[in-house]
């Protein structure tokens, strides 16, 4: 996404900024939280981050990317 590619190149504010929008526009979309955690953990926000994961994680196997979850988690 336009979001993942801002935050590879550094402009985290815009990625997060874009990852949000699409999140406000998707909020049932986990996939969308899920790189938004991962823009915030780029960015070295991590307590953003982890309430982000926290929420995924609470989805239990309603969402496959678990493993990515508890991963992601861990490195926090």
């Amino acid at each position: 996404t336009l979001a993942m590619l801002l935050a590879q190149r550094g402009a985290y504010d815009k990625a997060l900024q874009w990852q949000r929008k699409a999140l406000a526009m998707q909020p049932e979309n986990p996939l969308f939280r899920l790189n938004l955690a991962r823009i915030q953990i780029l960015a070295g926000r991590k307590d953003e981050a982890r309430r982000e994961l926290q929420t995924l994680s609470g989805l239990g196997d309603g969402f496959r990317g678990q493993p990515e979850v508890a991963r992601l988690l861990k490195s926090l």
